[in-house]
């Protein structure tokens, strides 16, 4: 019986694939129409057989299976994958990190089946929560990936930022405009501090106001020392006040914040050691110290 389950489910997706990949009717119609209008380009015979088997097979095969994707996955979960993306500055198009995930979990599916069939069979009911198991982890595992590497970037940025705070400070109170400001971060600094603040240079350089320059680098960066220090620099831009006011006021807020954040992580330090203590080192002392005298009480007691 469960067998029968799974060929029916492995039936139903290859349906479903085979649906979503097949081009509608408008899809046809508005191919034909284009094939009218465009010019016509004299191809060689061999044009085709020289080009690589990335540009012929890999590639088509790539397109079709996005526009599958963007045709049956919901318009939300593209606009998450799209936000986690910008957060990792990753340039992955979202279809194609949808498309991996829905891959993954049907491989994570497939490979339990093969492992389930070759090694334990497949007569228990344990095998179809192995079998949604690994889909499961297939499907996550994509996505735990991007977390990790949005996690990391927002961690470097937040170390590196008073730094780049008291850099702007400085700059500032030495005659510095902002962008020239900014400019210095970027001359001085690597990794997603830089990068954040180059583009909001470039953006202001297209034409992009400061405002919109600035929330679109905390959409970028969602964290909330940033975002505190964006909304201190907009309200000064909007009632007129000097920003290297607001960015010396900043500074030493950001210390101060850095200096309790160095306290509360050594006030959970004890926490921490705790079960390392209790599980690991305290077990190796009990050995050590009455290891030898547990040995002589043995043979005492065998002695008599």
């Amino acid at each position: 019986m469960l067998i029968i389950l799974m060929i029916l489910i492995f039936l139903t997706a290859t349906a479903v694939t085979l649906w979503a990949v097949a081009p509608s009717e408008q899809q046809v119609q508005l191919e034909k129409r284009l094939a009218m209008v465009r010019p016509r380009r004299i191809v060689a015979p061999d044009e085709e057989q020289l080009a690589p088997f990335t540009e012929r097979v890999l590639k088509p095969a790539r397109d079709r299976v996005i526009q599958a994707v963007v045709r049956i996955t919901p318009q939300g979960w593209q606009e998450r994958a799209r936000e986690r993306l910008l957060q990792a500055n990753r340039r992955m198009p979202a279809q194609v990190f949808v498309a991996i995930r829905i891959l993954g979990g049907m491989a994570g599916f497939f490979l339990v089946l093969v492992l389930l069939g070759v090694f334990h069979g497949l007569y228990n009911l344990r095998a179809l929560v192995f079998l949604i198991v690994g889909a499961f982890a297939g499907w996550e595992l994509p996505d735990f990936w991007l977390s990790t590497q949005v996690t990391k970037r927002q961690n470097l940025f937040r170390r590196a930022l008073p730094d780049v705070v008291d850099l702007i400070s400085v700059s500032m109170e030495a005659g510095l405009g902002f962008d020239a400001a900014v400019q210095k971060v970027t001359e001085k600094y690597t990794g997603p501090v830089a990068d954040e603040f180059a583009t909001y240079l470039k953006e202001a350089r297209l034409g992009r106001t400061r405002v919109q320059a600035l929330q679109d680098m905390i959409r970028r960066m969602p964290i909330e020392e940033l975002e505190m220090i964006v909304t201190a620099v907009i309200h000064a831009d909007q009632a007129g006040i000097g920003l290297s006011r607001v960015f010396h006021i900043q500074s030493q807020q950001m210390r101060i914040r850095r200096r309790q954040k160095a306290e509360e992580m050594a006030m959970k330090a004890p926490t921490k050691m705790l079960f390392p203590l209790i599980f690991f080192i305290f077990p190796t002392l009990f050995i050590i110290l009455f290891g030898p005298l547990a040995l002589n009480l043995m043979q005492v007691f065998r002695g008599q």
